[in-house]
């Protein structure tokens, strides 16, 4: 009987452990899947917030007169509703969001009169657009308990910087633009020049940083200072004559180098995370 008692408390405990582990590798693993599913939305909304940025960019060409052609803009407003519409569908998240039904709502009413507006009314609106994609980006990286795991701290720090370092290179392009077709020595050209100054220290104080001394290489800070120099002789100093749109094309590059930077961080967390 004792011995046909402890089979059974053996066979128990058996059971009770098992389900134990199971428990605990189901909760591992969606765990493991909702960050997963982060970083793919982080991706997406990455991809937004370039095209939101180009958008503002020809926005800003158009408006400064330099270009009468809007089909770039037409274009890059199919690509940003269908960024929206993919964002909504990769998770339900965004269903109950109201930073998110905000942008959506804020997006449409800017699509629509973004080539009536000002150009200082159009620059406002749109930066204000990135900035609030970017707080639903960190809001994302809370919901998939990205931010909560000090295994992905660096991480974490470094794609909110490099985004950072992205679109005050962005506002750096529209600005510049602005400034490049603004009357000399107006109130306006002068205001675009300080707040083109202010990003470009800005920029220079976060690559001091030891996260971006560490994640770029020798040639990306060379690229990045490089930058920093043809801005400053453009739109600060007057050294060189370029055309706005030549001028569109050169600070391009840099948006672009810091952004392939985002993705290989996305990839290497991606691999870190499904190891």
């Amino acid at each position: 009987m004792s011995q046909s008692l402890s089979f059974v408390l053996i066979l128990c405990s058996g059971v009770i452990v098992t389900s134990i582990l199971t428990l605990m590798f189901y909760v591992r693993e969606q765990r493991r899947q909702k960050l997963l599913q982060g970083i793919q939305l982080l991706q997406a909304g990455r991809i937004l917030v370039v095209h939101l940025q180009r958008h503002r960019g020809f926005s800003a060409a158009h408006l400064a007169g330099i270009t009468a052609n809007t089909d770039e803009i037409l274009s890059l407003r199919e690509d940003i509703s269908k960024d929206l519409a993919t964002l909504s569908a990769m998770d339900e998240w965004f269903a109950n969001n109201e930073n998110w039904h905000g942008i959506t709502r804020h997006w449409a009413a800017l699509s629509a009169n973004t080539l009536a507006m000002g150009q200082e009314k159009s620059f406002d609106q749109h930066s204000k657009l990135i900035q609030a994609v970017f707080q639903l980006l960190s809001d994302v990286a809370v919901y998939s308990r990205m931010e909560a795991n000090p295994r992905y701290a660096d991480t974490r720090l470094i794609w909110k910087e490099f985004l950072l370092i992205g679109e005050l290179i962005g506002q750096c392009r529209a600005l510049g633009m602005d400034i490049l077709t603004a009357p000399k020595d107006s109130e306006r050209q002068r205001k675009k020049k300080v707040l083109v100054q202010n990003n470009l220290d800005r920029i220079a104080s976060l690559l001091k940083e030891p996260l971006c001394q560490r994640r770029l290489d020798v040639r990306q800070k060379q690229q990045l200072n490089e930058f920093i120099t043809y801005v400053d002789a453009q739109t600060s100093r007057d050294l060189g004559v370029v055309s706005a749109m030549e001028y569109f094309d050169v600070v391009s590059k840099a948006i672009e180098m810091i952004y392939e930077q985002f993705d290989l961080e996305m990839v290497k967390l991606h691999r870190k995370v499904s190891a």
